[in-house]
């Protein structure tokens, strides 16, 4: 028969700060009512039954374990990181434990690891924000894990967040681990009971009586029962603070990711219009028009580019390569790797050189068909007089085009054999119209 978690000393001033990156924080709310305790009861019950049952490491019915209905992870600075029952989020902990001000109805225990370096204990608090805002799922428990299921609960965040970094709380896979076996984990040697460094008692009212008053610059003398105040009050700020920039960060690195799939997908839509206006230049509009000037204008060092070298492109490549160690592991879960966003910039950037090339191009093929009277490029004289005008005015002269004879030496960076015959067929036309 399993017991109430009634362990914990009751709350008089909650010490937030206290919190650890690491530490296991179970948690029964003995202020639920109606359906909540209704739904708290099924919960714990259903976690003896579920435990009971399973094929690897059953717990006996009989087992007395406290009744811990929730887990979640300490991340430093009075903030934790849990399954909420509908998306993994970030908290002060102070809310998450009593989403109130009622301290005595919760109860909880806090565990940490004795021999946990800073290093690990950091390095879980990145796994487990891998999953911030994900969405909330127990059915994974029911299932073999999907390659791209980003979904978490409580205890799975937190048996994942440790097996990250080799320090694995129980055989079980993280999908079938609950906070029942959290709790039996915690009880072994390796792990401490520090439940008793969140609660502080109030000083004795002599105490605050004949301490004597204490001189904060800018504010004056004031009491001590008043400087603990302003004390926990300023712990609670920074610690609400800190969650903001989390939560900023995480929308702003969505931000991001959101537009380098839309530059993407622009640059995409850009190279598929002047492949269409390749074909069919009387579709050639104004804004194609200042495009084409502004290849153009551009023209030598777009022909310079096409005579780098594998290792000198690789060296403008680095550039995308922001930070020093790239890996396959994206920020979020369900998000493009670094290494990822990196290769679809470099893709990106070869996109549009090809489309710079191609307006470039389409300018030369215009101003040679309205200069001429043959009909190589009779096409392109239905392209307005005065875009040709323009083009014609943006080009400057090109007078040493032997670096461009030996057609093998271009674009050697290129690394699909069938675009690269591409660039250079389109680059050869562009050097023929020069060359005249």
């Amino acid at each position: 028969m399993a017991i109430n978690a009634n362990t914990s000393p009751v709350l008089k001033t909650l010490q937030i700060g206290a919190i650890s990156a690491g530490d296991i924080v179970f948690v029964y709310d003995d202020s639920a009512r109606g359906l909540d305790k209704i739904k708290q009861l099924i919960n714990v019950t259903g976690q003896r039954i579920l435990a009971a049952v399973r094929k690897e490491e059953r717990l006996s019915l009989q087992l007395r374990t406290p009744q811990y209905s929730h887990v979640m992870l300490g991340m430093d600075g009075g903030l934790i990181i849990h399954a909420d029952g509908k998306k993994v989020a970030i908290e002060v902990i102070s809310d998450a434990l009593t989403h109130g001000t009622n301290y005595d109805a919760s109860h909880f225990q806090i565990y940490r690891h004795n021999d946990i370096t800073k290093e690990n204990a950091d390095q879980i608090v990145k796994s487990a924000m891998r999953y911030y805002n994900q969405e909330y799922s127990f059915f994974s428990y029911f299932n073999n894990t999907k390659v791209g299921d980003t979904t978490q609960f409580c205890s799975r965040l937190i048996a994942h967040a440790y097996r990250s970094v080799g320090i694995p709380l129980t055989s079980l896979a993280d999908n079938k681990v609950l906070p029942v076996d959290l709790y039996l984990a915690c009880q072994s040697d390796n792990w401490k009971n520090v439940s008793a460094e969140f609660v502080q008692e109030p000083p004795p009212s002599n105490i605050l009586n004949e301490f004597p008053p204490i001189e904060i610059s800018g504010r004056g003398p004031i009491s001590l029962s008043d400087f603990l105040i302003i004390t926990d009050e300023l712990v609670d700020k920074s610690a609400r603070i800190d969650k903001r920039i989390m939560e900023e960060i995480y929308a702003n690195t969505r931000k991001i990711l959101r537009n380098e799939i839309l530059l993407t997908k622009c640059v995409s839509a850009l190279l598929d219009v002047v492949n269409l206006i390749s074909d069919e230049p009387h579709w050639l509009d104004e804004e194609v028009a200042a495009r084409v000037v502004n290849a153009l204008k551009n023209l030598k060092e777009l022909l310079a580019f096409s005579l780098l070298t594998k290792e000198q492109f690789l060296q403008v490549e680095a550039l995308y390569y922001t930070n020093e160690d790239q890996t396959d592991i994206s920020q979020y879960a369900g998000d493009p790797t670094p290494l990822a966003i990196c290769e679809m910039r470099v893709a990106r950037m070869k996109a549009g050189f090809y489309c710079d090339l191609l307006l470039a191009e389409i300018g030369l093929l215009t101003i040679d068909a309205h200069r001429t009277k043959d009909g190589e490029f009779a096409q392109f004289k239905l392209v307005k007089s005065k875009y040709a005008c323009d083009f014609a005015n943006a080009v400057e002269p090109i007078n040493n085009l032997e670096p461009y004879e030996n057609e093998e030496s271009l674009f050697e960076w290129v690394e699909c054999e069938r675009d690269r015959a591409r660039w250079r067929t389109t680059f050869r036309s562009i050097i023929r119209v020069i060359s005249k």
